[in-house]
């Protein structure tokens, strides 16, 4: 059996475009320290822009560069005040550092992220209704985190036997 030879950490993001502010990041599951912060920020809300702007968008996709991979779906929620009728959330499922094996364990297997969109929905538009997030979001993140988790470490196991561990 192989030693363990790289230590990746696990996200889930929740990424929104606000009428006046623009792109902003909701919630990010577990928390991270600002120093990882701000970068990562800067890169999902950018993603956000660039995909809620194209006309027929991809609703799901992958982002990979030389910090992380993720695994992506872009949710329109409808909503009477926004314009366009609807608020545009961005779901990122995200593995940091980015490893080739990695970016291959995150797009084999799509069905979590199925799931992980349809549970967050109604806290999304409970979001659209109230213009608050309230705890709801951060429980469902929670909850389906650890499923997930299972899903990558396993998905990295089958590639790469023992050399990954997720943290």
């Amino acid at each position: 059996m192989s030693e363990i030879r790289f230590e990746v950490k696990l996200y889930i993001a929740v990424s929104y475009f606000h009428e006046n502010f623009g792109p902003q990041v909701a919630e990010i599951y577990p928390p991270i320290g600002s120093g990882e912060q701000s970068d990562l920020f800067g890169i999902l809300t950018n993603l956000l822009d660039i995909v809620s702007v194209q006309q027929g968008g991809r609703k799901y996709f992958l982002f990979a560069d030389e910090d992380f991979t993720s695994q992506n779906v872009l949710i329109p929620v409808h909503n009477e005040e926004a314009r366009g009728g609807v608020t545009d959330f961005l779901i990122s499922l995200i593995i940091r550092p980015n490893f080739p094996h990695t970016t291959a364990a995150i797009s084999m297997d799509w069905t979590p992220f199925y799931s992980l969109e349809e549970q967050l929905l109604p806290s999304l538009e409970n979001y659209v209704r109230r213009s608050t997030y309230g705890s709801d979001i951060t429980e469902v993140l929670e909850l389906i985190y650890t499923v997930i988790q299972g899903t990558i470490a396993y998905n990295l196991e089958s590639l790469s036997p023992a050399s990954y561990k997720i943290t």
